[in-house]
């Protein structure tokens, strides 16, 4: 047998089987697809934790009220009832941590802000200390930090 005639003969089977030819060939599309986004998904979560690791050097320790990351509605709504950490709970961390060299606090909130009658849409308002730029290796290009604070315990116009 020479190349042609196997190459018809093998022709002529699969168009004499349509449908499992189809199978067949559906299942390598299916597996191919299934292993190139395992492998996409596999890169795109090293990518994120590579990018999350570098941005804090190694010896960093974070406590945050809320996980990272949430699975479902039901891991939101239970970590939403758990304990606040408090300004409080900073200092107490600042003046107990021997070990500590550096420590830090930041937080933030969504709402909108009205200056001199003038209301923004939704804005994302962050306060940090100033030891969270070290923490967090930031470098402020543009503008500058204020030490302003409000201290008479009433909450600002959001």
């Amino acid at each position: 047998m020479d190349r042609r005639e196997i190459l018809a003969n093998s022709v002529r089977a699969l168009l004499a089987n349509k449908l499992r030819t189809f199978l067949a060939v559906l299942g390598i599309v299916v597996g191919i697809s299934a292993l190139v986004a395992i492998v996409a998904l596999i890169e795109g979560a090293s990518a994120y934790i590579t990018e999350k690791l570098v941005t804090l050097q190694p010896d960093v320790f974070q406590v945050s009220q809320l996980p990272a990351n949430f699975f479902n509605i039901n891991d939101f709504i239970k970590a939403s009832k758990w304990k606040r950490i408090e300004y409080a709970d900073y200092q107490a961390v600042r003046e107990s941590c021997r070990e500590c060299a550096t420590v830090g606090a930041e937080s933030d909130i969504m709402g909108r802000l009205r200056f001199h009658g003038t209301v923004t849409g939704s804005v994302q308002i962050r306060g940090l200390t100033a030891s969270m730029f070290d923490i967090e290796r930031v470098d402020v290009t543009e503008g500058a930090s204020t030490t302003k604070s409000r201290r008479d315990n009433t909450p600002p116009s959001v």
